[in-house]
């Protein structure tokens, strides 16, 4: 009699706690960001072009601005200045890739452009001429007063990076932007940017409609919408009956995992962070291995596409910062850390896995981060916001523009 009164006292203490002090976790997630989207019919939702924002997600972007076809460009795309030596190249991904946090030129996709168009060195200069071709950019104080024009300088391509990175998106939102895109502009090369901690488990709320040819058409998010004031918001999810009993439910269920009680057919995660997730990120979903599988097929989705537009198309892998380095994780104080919760490389070894099978070009940036010196410095320190401080985009760039150069050799 005296314990189950004392459990039912604890129950009540507990639900008492959840419900004060909890209680925003079950809530409707309040509209965030800034105001550049818009109601798109392919993905949900996409960027609002010509659109300018300051200061989103709580993060110091100076600026924001979205081009007229809807990518993070300072330029418009323009077909009538498409050359025959133009090369385009569509960067794809999500913050990630669009820079969350970062200025416009000091994302991974700004930076790629300038490493492809370095400034000529030996363009001519007349002293007598007050501004010329690059204005009052240069310096040539120290510099003979004449140069000599090369051949190979002006015969050379020109290479324009599109930014189609977008908050939120996955594996089958970024299919559906490479066949938009491949209709809009001639392009060569496009670089998929896949977040491997959680473009596999936002599956969970992304509907796939395909056509009668099993191809992906549409995109549903369940959760994620534009409102009318041009920010992403989140549905309302029904609360539970008791705060308590769902928290125990939840913490049985992470239990159960750890002791290895699943359903013996259920496949072990192979996610960054297994057991500490948050519930948008279940590590115990028994759809997971779906999620792979789909993720997978989108993968081949887009090589299948690329191939039959002949466009170079690369996958980039990156990392959650807590795989890099175990200093990040001070920046998730309220997340438990065991010892299997870092599960190394393990999404990565899943998806490089499928490239060597299928015969993508593929790079991992896990070891590159882990192997450089300031790895420390590659992500933000703000309380859990894993995305890339400059350090990070300057170190991506720098690998995406190795994999691009290696085509020409």
């Amino acid at each position: 009699m005296f314990l189950s009164l004392f459990g039912v006292l604890c129950f009540a203490g507990l639900e008492f706690y959840l419900r004060t002090y909890q209680s925003l976790s079950i809530e409707t997630i309040s509209a965030v960001g800034v105001p550049i989207f818009k109601v798109d019919d392919l993905n949900t939702y996409a960027h609002n072009p010509k659109k300018m924002a300051r200061n989103g997600y709580g993060l110091p972007i100076p600026e924001i601005f979205i081009n007229n076809l809807g990518l993070r460009n300072d330029a418009d795309y323009e077909s009538e200045t498409q050359t025959p030596r133009t090369k385009n190249i569509l960067m794809i991904g999500d913050s990630f890739t669009f820079g969350t946090g970062v200025d416009q030129d000091e994302t991974f996709s700004a930076l790629l452009e300038k490493k492809l168009n370095p400034p000529i060195g030996n363009l001519a200069f007349d002293p007598d001429v007050e501004r010329g071709l690059l204005g009052d950019t240069l310096d040539l104080s120290d510099q003979p007063s004449t140069f000599q024009l090369g051949e190979d300088d002006l015969d050379r391509d020109k290479w324009q990076v599109w930014n189609a990175g977008h908050i939120g998106y996955s594996i089958g939102n970024y299919y559906l932007l490479l066949k938009k895109y491949a209709e809009t502009m001639p392009l060569d090369t496009v670089v998929v940017n896949i977040f491997v901690a959680n473009d596999i488990t936002e599956l969970r709320r992304k509907t796939w409609i395909l056509n009668n040819q099993k191809d992906l058409v549409k995109v549903y998010d369940q959760k994620v919408f534009a409102n009318a004031e041009g920010k992403l918001e989140s549905r309302t999810s029904t609360p539970p009956k008791s705060l308590a009993w769902d928290w125990l439910e939840k913490r049985l269920l992470v239990l159960r995992y750890k002791l290895e009680l699943a359903d013996p057919e259920f496949e072990e995660p192979t996610l960054t962070w297994p057991v500490f997730l948050s519930e948008n990120h279940p590590a115990w979903d028994p759809n997971l291995p779906g999620y792979w599988e789909r993720f997978l097929q989108g993968m081949q989705f887009m090589s299948d596409y690329a191939n039959q537009k002949d466009i170079k198309l690369k996958f980039v892998l990156l990392p959650m910062d807590v795989q890099v380095d175990d200093s990040y994780r001070t920046k998730y104080a309220r997340i438990y850390f065991d010892e299997d919760a870092k599960e190394s490389d393990r999404p990565q070894t899943e998806i490089m896995s499928f490239c060597d099978s299928r015969q993508l070009d593929c790079v991992d940036m896990l070891p590159l981060m882990r192997s450089d010196p300031d790895r420390e410095a590659l992500f933000f320190n703000y309380n859990a916001d894993p995305h890339f401080d400059k350090p990070g985009h300057e170190l991506t760039a720098e690998a995406i523009y190795q994999m691009i150069k290696s085509d020409s050799e």
